[in-house]
């Protein structure tokens, strides 16, 4: 009795093998490891929503201002000029405020100028409404405006100069970082141009895209606006594929 006793008292003190500490430390570095990963994945899933909900926002911002503005933009105003003008990267708006119309007030009061610009040396677009201004902190790596006329799509548009409305416009982002170029895209203060090396950031499809009907615009047939579309794509994509 007292030698099996004695047997039983040495085994319940004798500690653990080298084999199972190291079986135990492998099963703990695999939790650890596959604990890790989930963070890690968590933490880049987190990111990406955050940057799809920031560029989201961006674009509602753009697309917001344009929409309001050009529902109730005029074709000449004798302070501001072009009621509806710019280029590639620099859309200008001159719109009418809404009174209420009590009384003697006129439905339409004062004029107010809204500006989307994109910036190339930051990376941003800038948005302004008035006297205010503010640079939607995004990284945007260039952006697209096209003015759609009777003709076909245009580079640039000056109400002004042709006494009426686009029939409407285009704006494409492209999100993402980019080498920040010397300048701003818009180098001439009214409609000058400045995109060198932009054609290769166009080759892929824009991260968002909206366009955008002028009330009181010329009207094209969707047949006609469509092969407009078509004859459009392919002069670019002729342009993309030639040496």
């Amino acid at each position: 009795m007292r030698r099996k006793a004695r047997f039983f008292d040495v085994a319940s003190k004798r500690g653990f093998t080298l084999l199972e500490v190291m079986v135990g430390l492998a099963i703990i570095a695999a939790l650890v490891g596959a604990l890790s990963g989930f963070l890690i994945n968590l933490s880049d899933a987190r990111a990406r929503l955050t940057t799809t909900i920031e560029r989201v926002e961006c674009a509602d911002a753009v697309f917001a201002l344009v929409d309001r503005a050009l529902a109730t933009a005029v074709v000449v105003d004798p302070q501001f000029g072009a009621g509806v003008g710019g280029n590639e990267s620099t859309l200008r708006i001159v719109r009418s405020g809404v009174g209420l119309g009590q009384g003697d007030a006129p439905l339409f009061a004062d004029r107010e100028r809204c500006e989307v610009r994109f910036l190339a040396s930051a990376g941003r677009i800038e948005i302004s409404r008035g006297d205010r201004r503010d640079i939607i902190d995004v990284p945007v790596r260039t952006i697209r405006i096209r003015y759609l006329s009777e003709r076909g799509w245009r580079d640039a548009f000056d109400s002004r100069d042709d006494a009426m409305f686009p029939v409407g416009v285009e704006i494409s982002i492209w999100f993402g970082e980019d080498n920040p170029q010397d300048g701003d895209a818009s180098v001439d203060p009214e409609l000058g141009l400045d995109r060198e090396g932009s054609a290769d950031m166009l080759a892929d499809s824009p991260d968002r895209r909206r366009f955008f009907r002028i009330a009181g615009a010329p009207r094209v047939d969707p047949l006609a606006r469509r092969a407009i579309a078509d004859d459009t794509a392919d002069d670019f994509r002729k342009e993309s594929e030639a040496p």
